[in-house]
């Protein structure tokens, strides 16, 4: 145990020299590139120069100077309960809602099945819908409508195809 920290260390010594000894090797000043200037003596014509640089930085200066709103909170971390029947879009009007929640055939999620294997939960949801049981996995479809996105130990996530509104059905 012993001689493998120490080989480790040298081995890390031996790491950081070689980068210092490049650090001082390459410690001359840079000099910003004109478009149409000649090389300097010395310099590799192999490396291209970006003409929209400047564009660019100015674009991310711009951005970055008004950043975009922050995102609505879909869910309250410190609350606890059911989940939101839909969680609404961004942008999406009062009709579309009231679509999405009218259309969607009565869900209930009535249990999660997990089976461990190597390491990582493979995990089966139980939903009883429209009189019948189905069991679905991540990546499944239920009702020929709904992708299940997601299920957690206590709860299955679901994205609805037509609205495209995801919302969770948890276990009771």
């Amino acid at each position: 145990m012993r001689v493998t920290r120490t080989l480790a260390e040298v081995v890390l010594l031996a790491a950081l020299l070689v980068a210092a000894g490049l650090i001082v090797a390459n410690n001359r000043p840079v000099q910003p590139a004109t478009p149409g200037a000649p090389a300097p003596p010395g310099a590799s014509r192999d490396v291209p120069v970006d003409a929209g640089l400047a564009e660019r930085v100015h674009a991310l200066r711009a951005f970055l100077s008004s950043p975009p709103p922050p995102a609505p909170l879909r869910r309250n971390p410190f609350g606890f309960g059911t989940a939101a029947a839909t969680a609404p879009r961004v942008g999406a009007g009062k009709a579309d809602r009231e679509v999405s929640t009218t259309s969607r055939p009565s869900m209930e999620l009535a249990g999660i099945a997990e089976e461990t294997g190597n390491g990582h939960p493979n995990r089966t949801a139980v939903i009883s819908a429209a009189g019948q049981v189905i069991f679905a996995k991540e990546g499944d479809r239920v009702l020929s409508r709904f992708l299940v996105v997601r299920i957690a130990a206590d709860a299955v996530h679901l994205k609805d195809e037509q609205g495209g509104v995801e919302f969770a059905l948890v276990l009771k």
